[in-house]
């Protein structure tokens, strides 16, 4: 439950690839292996709202976070990505947005 992965599937449940959460001090790093189509880096600054998602040649998609701090994720993205479609990539998002609210929250746990 508390995983620092997040699988994405196909409609029929046949897995595309798995979202990784990269421990950094100043930045927000996710690794996303694809089934035999490669590796994307996703990256953010420290307490920046936009990421860049790169593969070995360069950036191939970008999108950011527009919503206010406390009300539910909603995100803006720019793909121009051949190998990953959007419905892909928004799954990708909701993985990384999911592993952070459960970072938030064991966080907060620990402290409490």
């Amino acid at each position: 439950m508390l995983s620092n992965k997040w699988q994405v599937t196909d409609a029929r449940g046949g897995q595309l690839g798995v979202l990784k959460s990269r421990l950094t001090l100043f930045s927000k790093k996710y690794t996303y292996d694809t089934d035999g189509r490669g590796s994307y880096e996703i990256v953010s600054p420290a307490f920046s709202r936009e990421y860049d998602i790169s593969d070995g040649s360069g950036a191939v998609a970008r999108f950011e976070q527009v919503n206010g701090w406390f009300s539910s994720g909603a995100f803006l993205l720019n793909n121009r990505c051949e190998d990953l479609d959007s419905y892909e990539l928004v799954a990708v998002i909701l993985g990384m947005h999911a592993i952070q609210k459960r970072q938030r929250s064991a966080a907060n746990h620990a402290i409490t």
